[in-house]
């Protein structure tokens, strides 16, 4: 069934275009789950992989996840399902028993779509994977908003691991701003992708007010 998709003059400014799209509107929205990075990082929100290229993804996975291949890639899905980061975090009690959901699923979209882009994996995989985390995600989520502030306090539990957060600005990676300023224009812009397309799926992808 095709939505209705108006073009907004600030589309290209949010690497967003539903008009201009050929996927589908269940497949915008479950990007739109992992907005947060994709908008901070990558030049698109609207594709697999944010728009980065094969290069891109090819070096990003071995140097930032670990992953030469299929076999290393599945690990780390099934990791991140079932653990992930999140589960250290409440077995320490940092996460304050609030559980960073957010963080690991929307990284396995992250990572899913890099997969497709690096050839790891075929693209009808990759959005099997995306589609699911994003199910989840909707389920644990009553709000962009709240997907984003659970997003960005794993970010944080994640970068104090790393010795990357201190108690003085010095001690503070500055990324986390950068990320937090991204969440804030999603939820805060009323042209942003956030405040065009409805959380809920209930009665169906909802664009620019329309089903």
């Amino acid at each position: 069934m095709a939505f209705f998709k108006r073009k907004s003059r600030r589309d290209h400014e949010w690497g967003w275009d539903p008009a201009a799209s050929t996927l589908s509107d269940e497949q915008l929205w479950a990007l739109l789950t992992n907005g947060v990075y994709f908008k901070a990082v990558a030049p698109r929100m609207d594709t697999l992989g944010g728009g980065l290229t094969n290069a891109d993804w090819k070096t990003g996975l071995k140097e930032w996840w670990g992953v030469k291949n299929k076999k290393q890639f599945l690990e780390l899905v099934d990791w991140m399902r079932k653990e992930g980061h999140r589960d250290d975090w409440v077995k320490n009690g940092d996460d304050e028993g609030d559980e960073k959901f957010a963080w690991d699923y929307c990284r396995l979209i992250t990572v899913a779509g890099g997969a497709a882009l690096a050839d790891v994996i075929d693209q009808d995989h990759a959005w099997d994977l995306v589609t699911e985390a994003a199910a989840f995600l909707e389920g644990k989520f009553d709000s962009w908003e709240a997907l984003g502030d659970n997003y960005l306090a794993g970010r944080l539990l994640w970068l104090d691991d790393l010795g990357k957060w201190g108690s003085t600005p010095e001690e503070q990676d500055p990324s986390q701003a950068l990320f937090r300023g991204v969440k804030d224009m999603l939820v805060e812009d009323d042209d942003s992708p956030w405040n065009r397309v409805a959380w809920g799926r209930s009665g169906g992808v909802v664009i620019d007010g329309a089903s």
